[in-house]
């Protein structure tokens, strides 16, 4: 009995001793298969330059020190920009503002009075802008854009922003554009601004009658737009998601072109 009990406990001492071999040599096998986890260094800086038209990548680096390209640049709001900080627009180097003041018979910019007054105080040439509608009255929106866009608060040329048919045919759309066109150039003196998308122009009004009329066209490409009748524009808008200090969210962005100054769209 003793002799058995003694080889048991002989046994259960070698069967313990190897096991607990085997598990510190499982656990060393372990630890050399775990992979070491590195936590990767960052990644230099990049740092984009935005792409500015006319501009060399070197010219890019750093905004524009000349005066000639300070006075270039410029934005157009309306109420969808909610209250512009103008003062915070003017610091940043933006010469020119257009501000919606009316679209169709009846409609006015409900941030239109407090944009144009606070903008001139800030010392930002200003315009102003009718959003056209085809299918209304050309009468009924001539008096509605010119009981807001007074003579005498306006430094620059007025604006007709064009951009759909309103299901009119191309034939209706030019007559009553033109029209409109017309009536404002009598009351203001000088002929408007004529804005558009360089599909809409392509499509509506390239050869049919509108030489006369100054250019602005919006077309958001990194390459800059061209018109299918040649014709060179004054002012291209060439983003709608432009950051500018002093504005909530994005806003139109615009440059005039090269061979055209502010001089160009002065009213006064």
């Amino acid at each position: 009995m003793t002799q058995n009990l003694l080889r048991i406990l002989l046994l259960l001492f070698v069967f313990g001793t190897c096991c607990g071999i085997q598990t510190d040599a499982r656990k060393k096998m372990e630890k050399k298969r775990t992979p070491v986890i590195r936590t990767p260094e960052p990644d230099p800086e990049i740092i984009f330059t935005p792409l500015h038209p006319n501009l060399t990548p070197q010219e890019e680096v750093s905004p524009p020190a000349d005066r000639e390209m300070r006075w270039k640049e410029g934005i157009d709001v309306s109420h969808y920009q909610h209250t512009v900080d103008w003062q915070a627009v003017a610091r940043a180097d933006i010469a020119y503002a257009y501000m919606k003041a009316t679209e169709g018979v009846s409609l006015i910019d409900d941030q239109y009075v407090r944009n144009i007054t606070e903008a001139r105080k800030a010392g930002i040439k200003v315009g102003s802008y009718h959003f056209f509608r085809a299918h209304l009255s050309v009468e009924e929106q001539f008096k509605n854009m010119t009981s807001m866009v007074k003579k005498e608060e306006q430094d620059l040329l007025p604006i007709v922003d064009v951009e759909h048919t309103n299901r009119c045919s191309t034939s209706v759309l030019v007559a009553r554009l033109k029209k409109f066109l017309e009536l404002l150039t009598q009351h203001y003196g000088k002929k408007p601004i004529l804005y558009t998308f360089v599909n809409f122009y392509n499509k509506h009004l390239a050869g049919r009658g509108f030489d006369d009329y100054p250019l602005m066209i919006a077309f958001y490409r990194d390459a800059q737009p061209v018109l299918s009748d040649g014709r060179k524009y004054t002012i291209w808008q060439y983003t709608s998601h432009g950051d500018v200090p002093g504005v909530d969210g994005d806003v139109d962005r615009s440059m005039i072109m090269d061979g055209f100054s502010l001089l160009d769209i002065l009213y006064k």
